[in-house]
């Protein structure tokens, strides 16, 4: 299936059947920042790493689980294990890859 077909081309933060005011809302999104926020968040929990729960903890409002496959594919964060959730469910740790502290640095 085509992605393009799912999702608005001219910002892939929203889908092209998604309401107008979506879209409107989706482009004022400061993706950079939402990454560095998320980012800061996992680098902070050090070599312990960090679960979606202990950032959904600190990070309100924010889609942390989007935020971290980015990251993850940037290379800036990899997964080392699982750990139980407040739930009781299993969820993958994340830590801040070694090289990353000055390949993240972003300008605000």
């Amino acid at each position: 299936m085509n992605m393009r077909k799912w999702f608005n081309q001219r910002n892939w933060l929203s889908r092209a059947a998604d309401p107008e005011t979506s879209k409107m809302a989706a482009e004022q999104v400061n993706l950079r920042l939402c990454q560095k926020r998320v980012y800061d968040v996992i680098r902070s929990y050090g070599d312990e790493g960090c679960i979606l729960d202990d950032l959904a903890s600190r990070l309100t409002n924010m889609s942390s689980s989007q935020r971290m496959c980015e990251l993850e594919r940037m290379g800036k964060i990899q997964y080392i294990g699982k750990r139980k959730g407040r739930l009781g469910r299993y969820q993958r740790v994340a830590v801040a890859t070694e090289v990353q502290d000055a390949q993240l640095r972003m300008e605000l």
